[in-house]
């Protein structure tokens, strides 16, 4: 069964073979990963990819052995005349996902992924001759900006979609975020959304390494606090029924209700474990979670076992799901989960 992970894992050997084959070498960073992965993989694969990755380094490949099977001529029907040939049926995807469908139209579930990457150029002419030389071709002089003259952002993109990397440009941020697009929570597909649509990738793990510039110095006035978001109305958006006597098994005024009073205490835990989840998810990174750690990590030492070694990929989109769980008190609708990693977070905020 091929994971998450393995697809991680081939992405990072994939950037190793690209650069090998196109720079000649490898930097130390590369290599410590060539050595996880080797680490990682099986022997009959992992000594394989060794293998790979000399050659690239070295720019030499065997030569294509010898076919031991040749095609016999045959007389292709394609090549008579059309009359009493079938017509061909329509694409799959035609038929199956047609371009123009709204949300409710197509059958089956739709999951939105948004990537965020960013890449550090430090030879820009290095990266404009690779990507040239890969089969990029620059957008024309009429087109381009005063601020990127050689079309410098379209080779990058070429790059991300092919090859991942170039020489003269290192790599730096790959992040995701994905959820499931829901009829009944107002969601749509891209090409009929008639809202802007946005991701909240968090805010950058480094900042927490960074020492505050006001501790040291007491005496000098800190920034002004940014504005706290107003706290929804919840006595409006999940007012009380009127009371009722009836003592009916069946009627829908006496059974439960989510009250004012539970909306703000589980959209406040809500909040607070989407915090802790983004900052944990940032610190940890791909590193798993121990029973050392003593609930050191403030949402994911309390999820089972099973989940710490997850990777930075999962948690994030745990942390989503907080948030989107908070969303919906928001607007006033009862948190319904909708996929699993809901159904675990409104466990956590039970407890």
């Amino acid at each position: 069964m091929f994971t998450c992970r393995d697809a991680h894992l081939a992405q990072h050997a994939v950037r190793l073979l690209s650069s090998a084959a196109l720079d000649g070498a490898i930097t130390e960073q590369q290599q410590v990963t060539a050595h996880k992965i080797v680490a990682t993989l099986p022997d009959a694969p992992a000594a394989s990819f060794r293998q790979a990755l000399e050659r690239a380094r070295a720019g030499v490949w065997p030569s294509a052995a010898p076919t031991l099977f040749s095609w016999p001529p045959t007389n292709d029907p394609l090549d008579g005349p059309l009359e009493g040939r079938t017509q061909p049926e329509p694409p799959v995807s035609a038929t199956r996902s047609p371009k123009d469908a709204r949300l409710a139209d197509l059958p089956g579930p739709v999951v939105r992924v948004l990537q965020l990457r960013e890449f550090h150029v430090y030879d820009q002419a290095k990266v404009l001759a690779a990507a040239t030389a890969s089969g990029w071709e620059p957008m024309p002089d009429e087109e381009l900006g005063e601020d990127d003259p050689d079309d410098l952002v379209g080779a990058i993109m070429f790059a991300a979609e092919t090859t991942g990397e170039l020489p003269g440009m290192d790599w730096l941020t790959d992040a995701q975020e994905g959820r499931l697009l829901l009829s009944a929570r107002a969601d749509e597909v891209a090409d009929w959304s008639t809202e802007a649509i946005r991701v909240n990738f968090g805010t950058g793990w480094r900042l927490h390494q960074a020492a505050n510039p006001y501790a040291a110095h007491p005496h000098l006035d800190a920034a002004p606090p940014a504005p706290e978001e107003p706290q929804p109305d919840f006595a409006s958006l999940f007012a009380l029924p009127a009371a009722c006597v009836c003592e009916e098994e069946d009627c829908q005024k006496c059974g439960w209700t989510l009250t004012p009073r539970t909306a703000d205490l589980l959209y406040s835990a809500l909040v607070e474990l989407a915090e802790a989840a983004y900052d944990d998810a940032a610190e940890l990174g791909d590193r798993p979670v121990t029973e050392d750690d003593d609930s050191a990590w403030g949402f994911f030492s309390r999820l089972p076992p099973v989940t710490w070694r997850q990777n930075m990929q999962w948690r994030r989109g745990l942390a989503r799901a907080c948030d989107d769980l908070a969303g919906d008190l928001q607007h006033g609708r009862q948190p319904q989960p909708t996929c699993t990693a809901e159904e675990m977070v409104l466990l956590t905020s039970d407890r």
